[in-house]
């Protein structure tokens, strides 16, 4: 689930059980009523905060599903 806008080329997701920080250029976002995001180009890192240097919470496998719902900006 994608929680909140954009910050620092990152989106606040929640997948699962775990909530961090997804790098948006590897979400590809779908549209329709019910927006989905899906993990794209490999593994997307589930991060602790906004940037690369922030711990890895997680890993989200290629094909991943997350459903939108918060601000795409």
């Amino acid at each position: 689930t994608i929680t909140g806008a954009l910050n620092n080329g990152f989106y606040p997701v929640t997948y699962g059980t775990l909530s961090g920080y997804a790098f948006a250029e590897y979400l590809q976002t779908g549209s329709g009523p019910a927006q989905t995001a899906t993990v794209i180009d490999g593994t997307l890192n589930l991060r602790s905060g906004p940037s690369t240097s922030s711990s890895v919470v997680t890993v989200m496998p290629d094909g991943a599903t997350v459903t939108i719902t918060g601000a795409l900006n």
